[in-house]
């Protein structure tokens, strides 16, 4: 009890005082669950140490509800690790671990010492097989007892069961009463003097009664005795299950208080008719059972031990004769305080009860005597005369039997308290043929060695003779011997010495205590709620009163103004018309749901009215909407436009199929673009309200009639695309979502090839081709979802366009021309891919920088590598284009594994091939047979299309040959690029040129690819050739020009003159000059053109040098084969003045003498017969003096001559004229024979540049 009431303060303690509970600001049980979880905590515990948990599993459930209220409070650092209800389960998981781990520890020591503990759990025991008890006659038979006691509960008011708990259980005492087969057990209770109200049990009284067979309840007034059968101790092992179904009976049917005592009876004749073994069997047997009682029905109760069978020791019936009626009712025998505990106990129980039954023998043998006296029969004297001496040896064996039932055990209650209520000789009938022989008398002990027998107990039983009457032996059941006061005034008074079951006893007082609490506290709660919810009702009809006021005020507004502005405030107030608070309408707390809940009606009124706004008001204008998008996109001739918003309006007339969702996405998108949403703040609300208004079955009440004439517009101009052309748009808008990804270049030539490659179309450079356009598009997607959203489409193009009533097109042909349309997008798409890849350009100087040709030595060796991305592209290309599958690909049916060769079956497999084969003929015309060019061009032979992975998949075909000569190529650049850097100028070969010329019947891509890049490296090794030619002129030629004739005249306005024979050597023909162009250049130079190129270019870089030496060679260099120097002029003067009489010219020893007269001209050769020496001009005149003269020496004198003159003009017959003053004379001398072409000779030699990096004249 104590612990009940400890268990309610704690819990109120928790629950009231919990809030007020905390450290600093923090008060972890101030909530609603951490308190309940420590009021189930209490609980739990309360209930542990009632049913004896060990501690440390109490410790640990106190220590993770601590962590769970508690542990989110605690603060290290800046932060609170355990906040986290995850973290704080990991805690806990690791409290129940090492909780679980402590147990483990626990149990194997035990199992240490004790080691059969674990037997019934690891191993399965084969027991005997036992036969099957059947324990419902032991149930019925307890079951009956109640039944019979609880009449006398059944006689009271219904309201006083009510408050007067099941006392009738324990009003009437229990016995059980144990013993042996034949240890009168029934008799002695018969015997009793009980009054015994049951017909058939008084009827039994005074006579011989069979055997128990499992156990029977004896009623009479004052208790209940439960008689069991001898088997449970003559058997105990063959009889356990029924012993147990006797006690796990009486603990269901008498839980506080099965039995208030165990009456034990023992015959005289089994205590001295039985060895020492057998009674040491007969005290465990007894032990155990008392055990079994106490164990299994948790009460302690008393044991009254009855000798039975008193009358068959001998004398007994002599000694006892002149009893009266009323003596024999007396007590004869010994009883023990109940209560005396054991350490109060100045003996042992052993001493005790040999102390107390040598009393009542010293009592028997000091009445001898007397009772002698009394008697007159020697007979009767002499057999009262053994009695003393038989009691003797009867108590002896009562002590040892009882000493060995009743020891005190240190493992159990007995210990401290003694169960051994008292020992009573009784007798309850005396049969007249049985009598006890003391084996230890004389005359005994000469019968037993007569008979050769050889006793092992004090006694034998033997039977009398016959000699007495049968009215003697018809009155053995007429006397009994110390029973009725025994069982009137101990026994049935004793019935409130049992220690109750305290843990039923609480349980029922609990249970009882409980129910009435709950009763009380429910018809307060009851109370307090309905006053409660009363008040939150009428405080919430207050509040809606209110917000109705304004509902109305706003309604009336747009009824007069039609302000679209105010209509989501209306709906928006009209909705939220039943919200107040925290209160949740559909599903109040508690405290709304006693008395008068208003919300549902609320509810329900605000929800009509809300329906009735949303049909009234905002469907109009929904409608009104739709007809002026229609109206827009009419007028704007958009057929997309048209047909989204011909849909939309339809339905919303009733004139389509409706779509909720698709009217709902539609009318959203729409009010978004025309900004009409706006007041609605929200999309979320305003899609809302588009949900509850489509919702209801009525939301085209206060709709329009469709504009017929608005419809019939727009479907005409619907009807100017052909109806493939309309579903192709939607299946094409419909399907863009599913697709796959785009494909990039990215993708196409793999993840590196992309610094090589690029697309001219910058379109689908950054988009690349959509996933629809594509081979996995066309299988993944296109196959397998054209027919089925084409049929759904066609159904929904016939009421939009109003042809629902007329025929539909056949199904099949309709899908191959949608079909069609796709496969023309398809092929086109990889048309402009694969005509768009192009080499991404490189920015290298072509000079002599050799980085240019590097760049390309690399291109082509990416290209020919074995991961090469123009296989890649090739291969991707082929498979991307190749969409029909060669072999033929199985019937659909087919899949159906069906052997049966019906009918319906082959009809179905022809219609299906017969498609499967128009499909993939179509495919091929417009998709395969298209890229014919590519697929053979890859793979030699079409049969053999698909991917590979290295470049023996493809021998033999157009692609292996073009992927050869670039390998060829890029060797050829490879040694060509050697020779350049080593200094040598290599014979370049037209092979580039050749595959140039190939790569234009190529398919694209490869001729957009190959061509530019073999133009590229043609045109930087030639510039190379070039380049490393002039660098060979410079260090050849260059040298010796530099040294011999720069700065020299006549190539420079200098004194310095160049030598004549080295001029000849070096400009001569077989000359320096001569020699190295004809070895060298001769052959790579187009000398035709002006000026000169090298054969296949547009370059002359190094070219104008040899070109000049050509033109000297030919102006000066007329004699002995253009080896010598030598020149052919003509001199005549052209105007000599009077003053002068002749003038003489001398040119290297031709002389000229003129005077005047007729002009004829000389001739004259350079160098002359002087080998090119002088040049002079001598002027005569009349007077005597000495005129001034010209003279010229050197080889050069001829154009120093020719430069001296003081003005030069050029005539156009290729004539020049020398104007010479002497003094103040002028002469004019015409020469003819000193130009080349229209330039003069001086010129041309000045204009001569000798081959240098700076380029400078000479």
């Amino acid at each position: 009890m104590w612990l009940i009431c400890s268990f309610l303060l704690l819990g109120a303690a928790i629950w009231y005082l919990g809030p007020f509970f905390g450290f600093g600001e923090v008060r972890p049980l101030e909530g609603f669950e951490p308190r309940i979880v420590f009021l189930f905590l209490t609980l739990i515990i309360f209930l542990a140490i009632w049913f004896g948990v060990p501690g440390f599993i109490i410790l640990a459930m106190i220590a993770c509800a601590s962590v769970w209220v508690f542990t989110p409070f605690i603060l290290i650092g800046e932060k609170y690790p355990l906040a986290s209800a995850q973290h704080r389960l990991i805690a806990i998981a690791i409290i129940a671990f090492i909780t679980l781990l402590y147990g483990v520890v626990y149990l194997v020591r035990a199992l240490a010492i004790n080691p059969a503990l674990l037997d019934n759990f690891l191993f399965t025991r084969k027991a005997k097989p036992v036969e099957d008890v059947d324990l419902s006659e032991i149930n019925a038979t307890i079951r009956d007892g109640m039944k019979y006691v609880r009449r006398i509960y059944s006689g009271l008011p219904v309201w006083k069961r009510f408050f007067i708990s099941s006392r009738w259980r324990s009003e009437l005492p229990w016995f059980m009463v144990l013993g042996t087969r034949h240890s009168g057990k029934t008799s002695l209770l018969l015997s009793s003097g009980q009054d015994f109200p049951l017909p058939e049990q008084l009827n039994r009284v005074g006579k011989d009664n069979s055997p128990t067979q499992h156990c029977e309840c004896l009623f009479s007034n004052d208790a209940l005795f439960l008689d069991t059968a001898g088997k449970y101790l003559d058997k105990p092992k063959e009889s356990q299950l029924e012993w147990n179904g006797i006690l796990k009976a009486l603990k269901k049917y008498r839980p506080v208080n099965a039995v208030n005592g165990v009456i034990v009876a023992i015959s005289v004749t089994e205590l001295l008719g039985k060895s020492q073994a057998e009674l040491l069997n007969l005290a465990a047997t007894l032990r155990s059972r008392l055990d079994d009682v106490r164990s299994t029905l948790g009460v302690r109760f008393p044991v009254y031990v009855m000798i039975n069978k008193l009358d068959q020791l001998s004398g007994f019936d002599e000694y006892f004769r002149n009893l009266t009626a009323e003596d024999r009712e007396q007590v004869w025998g010994v009883t023990f305080p109940y209560s005396e505990e054991k350490v109060s106990v100045d003996m042992a129980l052993e001493q005790r009860i040999r102390h107390e039954l040598g009393l009542l023998e010293n009592r028997i043998r000091n009445n001898i005597p007397v009772r002698m006296q009394e008697e007159y029969s020697a007979a009767d004297r002499k057999g009262m005369y053994a009695l003393p001496q038989d009691f003797r040896m009867l108590s002896q064996r009562v002590t040892e039997v009882l000493q060995n039932i009743f020891f005190a055990s240190r493992f159990d209650e007995t210990k401290f308290h003694t169960t051994l209520r008292g020992i009573y000789f009784v007798s309850s009938c005396q049969p007249a043929n049985i009598e006890l022989l003391n084996n230890n008398t004389l005359i005994q002990k000469w019968r037993n060695v007569t008979s050769y027998k050889n006793p092992t107990s004090p006694a034998s039983v033997t039977k009398r003779s016959s000699k007495e009457g049968p009215l003697v032996g018809a009155m053995a059941y007429g006397k009994q011997f110390f029973l009725k006061q025994l069982f009137r005034d101990v026994i049935t008074k004793d019935g409130d010495l049992v220690s109750y079951n305290l843990k039923v006893q609480s349980k029922y007082r609990f249970q009882n205590l409980l129910g009435h609490a709950a009763c009380i506290g429910a018809a307060v709660w009851l109370v307090w709620a309905f006053l409660v919810s009363f008040q939150n009702n009428d405080g919430y009809l207050q509040v809606i009163k209110t917000k109705l006021g304004t509902l109305e005020n706003t309604a009336s507004s747009y009824a007069k103004t039609a302000d679209e502005n105010v209509l989501p405030t209306l709906l928006s107030a009209t909705q939220l018309l039943p919200e107040y608070g925290p209160l949740d309408v559909n599903s109040p707390d508690l405290e709304w749901r006693y008395g008068l809940y208003t919300g549902s009606a609320v509810a329900h009124g605000a929800g009509n009215l809300y329906d009735f706004f949303l049909q009234r008001y905002l469907f109009p204008i929904i409608e009104r909407e739709a007809k002026t998008s229609l109206s827009n996109a009419v007028y704007a001739a958009d057929s997309k436009a048209i047909y989204e918003s011909l849909k939309l309006y339809l339905m919303l007339t009733g004139e389509g199929k409706f779509d909720q969702h698709y009217v709902v996405e539609e009318v959203t998108k729409n009010w978004q673009e025309s900004g009409k949403i706006d007041p609605y703040e929200e999309k979320g609300i305003f899609i809302k309200h588009l949900n509850m208004l489509f919702t209801e079955e009525k939301w085209q009440e206060y709709g329009h009639a469709p504009d017929a004439a608005l419809i019939k517009q727009a479907r005409g101009i619907l009807a100017e695309k052909t109806t493939t052309a309309r579903l192709w748009e939607r299946v094409q808008a419909d399907l863009q979502d599913q697709a796959p990804a785009n494909i990039t270049l990215r993708k196409i030539v793999g993840e590196n090839a992309t610094q090589i490659f690029t697309l001219s179309d910058n379109e689908l450079l950054l988009k690349g081709i959509p996933g629809l356009y594509t081979y996995a598009g066309y299988h993944q997607v296109i196959k397998k979802k054209l027919t089925p959203l084409l049929f759904e489409l066609q159904l929904e193009d016939r009421w939009v366009m109003g042809r629902s009533s007329t025929p539909a097109a056949d199904p099949l042909t309709l899908q191959l021309d949608v079909l069609s349309v796709y496969l023309n997008e398809y092929t086109l798409y990889w048309k402009r891919v694969l005509s768009s890849v192009r080499l991404i350009p490189v920015d290298a100087n072509s000079g002599e920088n050799s980085q240019g040709l590097s760049v390309d030595i690399i291109l082509l060796r990416t290209l020919v590598s074995e991961s090469s991305p123009l296989l890649n592209l090739a291969r991707y290309a082929v498979k991307q284009t190749t969409l029909v599958d060669k072999q033929k690909e199985k019937p659909l049916l087919d899949d159906l594994n069906l052997r049966s060769n019906t009918y319906l079956i082959n009809q179905a497999q022809k219609v299906q091939e017969r498609y499967a084969f128009r499909e993939n003929r179509r495919i091929q015309e417009l998709v395969d047979n298209r890229f014919d060019g590519l697929r053979n061009f890859v793979n030699g032979d079409s049969r053999d299309s698909g991917s590979g992975n290295n470049i023996s998949m493809l021998q033999g075909s157009p692609m292996t040959q073009m992927m050869g000569a670039l390998n060829d190529q890029y060797t050829r650049l490879v040694v060509l690029n050697s020779a350049f850097d080593n200094g040598d100028i290599p014979p370049v070969s037209n092979d580039g040129m050749r595959i140039l010329a190939a790569s234009q019947t190529w398919p694209d891509p490869f001729k957009n690819i190959i061509a530019p890049l073999l133009k590229g490296s043609s045109s930087k090794l030639e510039n190379k050739v070039i380049a490393q030619t002039s660098k060979a002129i410079e260090m050849s030629v260059g040298d010796v020009c530099r040294n011999n004739f720069q700065g020299r005249y006549p190539f420079a306005d200098s004194d310095r003159m160049a030598s004549l024979s080295d001029v000849e050597r070096f400009f001569g023909t077989g000359g320096t000059v001569d020699n190295y162009f004809k070895k060298n250049l001769e052959s790579k130079v187009n000398t035709e053109s002006s000026p000169w190129r090298y054969k296949g270019s547009e370059s002359g870089e190094g070219l104008r040098f040899f070109e000049k030496v050509a033109a000297i060679r030919e102006a000066l260099f007329d004699s002995n084969d253009g080896r010598k120097v030598a020149l052919e002029f003509s001199a005549s003067v052209r105007y000599l003045p009077p003053s002068i009489t002749q003038l003489i010219m001398n040119f290297d020893g031709d002389a000229m003498r003129y005077s005047h007269g007729p002009v004829t001209p000389s001739f004259f050769k350079w160098p002359g017969t002087r080998q090119g020496t002088l040049v002079s001009l001598t002027a005569q005149r009349q007077q005597a003096s000495a005129l001034p003269n010209i003279i010229l020496r050197g080889p050069w004198a001829l154009l120093k001559w020719a430069e001296s003159a003081d003005n030069v003009k050029q005539e156009n017959n290729g004539k020049q004229i020398l104007t010479y003053y002497m003094g103040n004379d002028r002469v004019e001398i015409e020469v003819s024979g000193l130009m080349h072409g229209n330039k003069n000779i001086s010129d041309l030699l000045r204009d001569f540049q000798c081959p240098s990096a700076g380029s400078m004249r000479i």
